[in-house]
């Protein structure tokens, strides 16, 4: 466990996978079987593990507080208090991600590689007989992705320039993953439409 957890603080991104397939032959546990399921039940895993982090943390902090000279310990207090202030909103179910911090804050932050904070990247494991289908069912389960967790960016595929003008103002998809070279004009539109783009595998 220890050693996992290391390798996840020294990532600079988490890659989640959930199940989209039924299976009797897999097992699986009741809070990973679904899309609705699986995300709220990761991110209370990653905010169980970041609250553990700052409690020891602060509990140090305070610690050292007592022998520190008026230097230190004006910093000191100054780390506590953001440290207790992202407790406070991660016991409210805000990932570190989701919340504001000044250039120095995000500084600080890094020595600690709380979970929360790393971008996450969900991909849905369908079956071949949902493959079939994918096309005529993505905006069903962009849908569902939302509906599951809301604060996650979804995102939709464009092979090709009028395939993302179309569906520019599809209100599931936040992202456009291309597989075409981007024109500069076309990734203003998408910035103007307020969403973002990524260009793969052009």
């Amino acid at each position: 466990h220890g050693e996992s957890l290391n390798q996840l603080q020294r990532s600079d991104a988490l890659l989640h996978v959930v199940r989209g397939f039924t299976d009797p032959a897999v097992p699986v546990s009741r809070e990973a079987e679904s899309l609705e399921t699986a995300l709220p039940g990761m991110e209370l895993e990653l905010a169980m593990v970041d609250l553990g982090i700052l409690e020891r943390r602060l509990e140090r902090l305070q610690a050292m507080e007592k022998g520190a000279k008026p230097q230190e310990r004006s910093a000191l207090l100054q780390e506590r208090s953001l440290l207790a202030q992202i407790k406070e909103a991660l016991e409210g179910e805000v990932p570190v991600r989701a919340q504001t911090f000044s250039v120095e804050e995000l500084r600080l932050l890094a020595n600690y590689q709380l979970l929360t904070a790393k971008p996450i990247l969900v991909a849905l494991n369908l079956g071949e007989e949902e493959l079939q289908d994918v096309a005529a069912r993505e905006e069903e389960l962009r849908e569902r992705f939302k509906s599951a967790c809301a604060d996650f960016p979804a995102a939709r595929i464009a092979d090709e320039p009028d395939e993302l003008t179309t569906n520019l103002s599809d209100p599931t998809a936040d992202w456009f993953f291309v597989r075409y070279a981007i024109a500069s004009e076309q990734i203003e539109e998408v910035h103007q439409a307020g969403k973002r783009v990524f260009v793969v595998g052009a």
